[in-house]
């Protein structure tokens, strides 16, 4: 069913979850409120990302041996999710 934009409506996993920790589904439209406020979440949440990756790089020189390994594994695995969330982004899907 189309809203007022003109649009068809499509279920979006929010990059939030409820509050029993459950996944939230939005029904947006493209350029709508909902689907803007999703994008700006999302927008900030890898801005987070990516200053966490930045200063994790910065950490690993100084952090103790025994934590170390941890640390560069977080890291990587932060990467690589970056990587994915910035290709999904840029192929437009959601």
């Amino acid at each position: 069913m189309p809203d007022a934009i003109g649009g068809a409506p499509e279920m979006r996993r929010a990059v939030w979850d409820g509050p029993e920790g459950k996944a939230v589904f939005l029904s947006t439209v493209p350029g709508g409120v909902l689907d803007s406020i999703a994008e700006h979440v999302e927008s900030v949440r890898l801005d987070n990302a990516r200053a966490v990756h930045a200063a994790a790089a910065e950490a690993m020189s100084v952090i103790p041996a025994q934590s170390r390994f941890l640390v560069r594994e977080l890291f990587i695995a932060l990467g690589d999710v970056l990587r994915i969330a910035e290709a999904h982004c840029e192929g437009g899907a959601k």
